[in-house]
């Protein structure tokens, strides 16, 4: 990983918590969805040792 902060434009290097990969949250699906496969996405948020913003790396 060699993202930097989008605040400060610090190196991330910490990890704050990975919650892995998840579908999007209020995403309600209707009774012809639910066989069909959903979009999940990386919930992986790291801290800023500079400024403290806790961002996830993809957005």
């Amino acid at each position: 990983m060699a993202s930097n902060c989008r605040f400060c434009g610090n190196e991330l290097k910490h990890t704050f918590v990975n919650l892995g990969m998840s579908p999007i949250a209020n995403d309600y699906l209707c009774q012809a969805q639910l066989n069909k496969p959903e979009k999940f996405y990386p919930l992986h948020t790291y801290i800023c040792e500079q400024c403290f913003l806790v961002q996830l790396e993809e957005y």
